[in-house]
């Protein structure tokens, strides 16, 4: 069967017109920003299978040429919402890495969540974050409202407004215009707080920081089946309320 993508905004769609190669899980650490990379879960497939079917206008692409391989990727993500979508070039431009999150097929009596077959870059495993049986979506780390200051390139800054919450309040999705790069989410819990992808802060590559378990998880409502709940985190099964956040000094 094909399996069809989109980002967030919908303003790109996309379809695959063939059966997965492999379904990959990526490990890494804050790195130094030319190593930086997304963390999750991807769909491996043939890179010619894969077809735009709206929205082509708004692809852009940030070529990464620091990889282990020695081949450059191109990072391919929405222009308008920073949704990444695929990474082009692996295995020496052999296949084309489609991220999970873009994908919409998946999550239904047919067609169940599946787990990855092959998990990679292991030495980069947070201490908390069990072998593929249970790993990280997205790990943020959540600082008061108006405490951000932007330090070089603040007109590279792109935000899309996310309306589509729970909780009522319009998220703001901060990213990079340039490499595409998640950067914070602003707007949660009534503009309090700023939540900052783990993924972009580089002073976190200690051992003793490696070894930090989140506090809080949420949406545990939307965990996969093969997903082990974070061990002595507060659990949430959508945005938490004001109680949780109290109870871990956020509130």
């Amino acid at each position: 069967m094909p399996f069809h993508g989109t980002c967030l905004c919908g303003g790109i769609t996309f379809q695959v017109d063939n059966d997965p190669i492999v379904f990959g899980w990526h490990n890494a650490l804050p790195l130094p920003p030319s190593l930086r990379t997304h963390l999750g879960q991807h769909v491996a497939i043939v890179p010619t299978s894969l077809t735009i079917t709206k929205g082509e206008n708004l692809l852009s692409t940030y070529r990464d040429a620091t990889q282990d391989s020695g081949n450059a990727l191109k990072r391919m993500f929405c222009s308008q919402c920073g949704s990444p979508l695929y990474n082009d070039g692996g295995d020496a431009g052999k296949t084309l890495a489609v991220f999970y999150s873009a994908l919409i097929d998946f999550g239904t009596e047919d067609q169940k969540d599946p787990k990855p077959e092959l998990e990679y870059y292991t030495k980069d495993r947070v201490a908390w974050v069990h072998a593929v049986e249970g790993t990280a979506f997205s790990t943020n780390v959540i600082f008061p409202g108006g405490s951000l200051t932007f330090i070089k390139g603040e007109n590279l800054l792109s935000t899309y407004k996310d309306a589509a919450q729970d909780s009522g309040n319009a998220i703001k999705r901060v990213f990079c215009s340039r490499c595409g790069s998640p950067l914070y989410n602003e707007g949660g819990d009534d503009a309090k707080t700023v939540s900052v992808f783990y993924s972009a802060l580089i002073d976190f590559a200690t051992q003793d920081e490696k070894n930090r378990t989140p506090e809080l998880e949420f949406y545990t409502k939307d965990r996969l089946e093969w997903v082990h709940a974070v061990q002595g985190a507060e659990q949430s099964e959508t945005i938490p309320g004001r109680d949780t956040l109290r109870n871990i000094g956020l509130s």
